[in-house]
């Protein structure tokens, strides 16, 4: 999906209008083309529309956690296309990073999220910086 935007995909899903905005413009700013939504069944259709470069999303949603979401799209991505997976959560645990981990979610960061942490990550996942933390 990036062959049109140099610097990349990244489809965001937080069910909170501003931290949506939030990170829809920090990312639009950066050159990124940003594909915003609120639910995770909106996150679906976008992601089966074609899959991003990168997937960023909150853990808590309305009907399904940021790690079901990202295990869903993991199992529906075309073999060598699954995006960068990236959890944000206020609620950095042990077993947040096991699950997530498990979900195979490359890189969890905590909010709130400092735009520069974000872009450090985004960098990572689209394999321009080394080294994931999860």
């Amino acid at each position: 999906m990036s062959g049109a935007d140099p610097r990349g995909v990244v489809l965001v899903v937080d069910d909170d209008p501003r931290a949506l905005r939030l990170i829809q413009l920090v990312l639009e700013h950066d050159g990124y083309r940003v594909l915003p939504a609120a639910d995770p069944a909106t996150a679906r259709d976008l992601f089966l529309a074609g899959t991003p470069d990168v997937v960023a999303t909150d853990l808590m949603l309305p009907g399904m956690s940021g790690i079901d979401l990202c295990r869903w799209m993991r199992e529906r991505s075309a073999a060598g296309r699954t995006p960068g997976l990236l959890l944000i959560t206020a609620m950095d645990t042990v077993e947040t990073r096991s699950a997530a981990a498990a979900a195979g979610i490359d890189d969890l960061v905590t909010k709130p999220v400092e735009p520069a942490e974000l872009r450090r990550r985004i960098e990572r996942l689209l394999g321009r910086d080394d080294g994931l933390t999860v």
